[in-house]
């Protein structure tokens, strides 16, 4: 599936969306296997966790020629990562390793198939955060990654 600059928000969701729905992170606990589900935004309504939300990418257009002929698109991609703090610390981290690893994997089809090159800066973790919803506590992180469209 290949970006167009016309509908680049909607393409960069879908290419990065394809890519987590087919290598969703997993974790164990009390021998129990946990797959996260991959959502547009956050549903705590009768929600089942853990959950990870795609948000819509930040897109920065830079001109790089004084005429305005040339761009460089910046594209931001964010995923807030939630799960359940009975189940510790390592439900989120176990995330986020799988979670790099898949998209340093994919580096080279984002490039051939969308013309999404990654950044020098490419992935960012927040401090994870604890907070009450309704009659749960979870663990919460924001992973952000950071792409140039060529």
């Amino acid at each position: 599936m290949a970006i167009a600059i016309a509908t680049m928000y909607e393409d960069v969701y879908d290419a990065i969306r394809t890519i987590l729905v087919a290598n969703k992170p997993t974790y164990t606990y009390n021998e129990v296997e946990y797959t996260y589900d991959i959502l547009a935004e956050y549903h705590n309504k009768d929600a089942a966790f853990p959950q990870i939300v795609l948000n819509k990418a930040m897109i920065n257009i830079n001109m790089i020629t004084m005429d305005g002929s040339g761009q460089d698109y910046m594209i931001e991609v964010q995923m807030d990562l939630y799960a359940k703090d009975a189940h510790g610390k390592g439900a989120i981290d176990q995330a986020l390793s799988q979670l790099m690893a898949t998209f340093l994997s994919a580096q080279a089809s984002l490039k051939s198939d969308n013309s999404m090159v990654t950044q020098d800066d490419f992935w960012e973790v927040s401090s994870s955060d604890v907070f009450d919803d309704k009659n749960q506590t979870l663990n919460t992180v924001s992973a952000i990654m950071r792409f140039k469209y060529k």
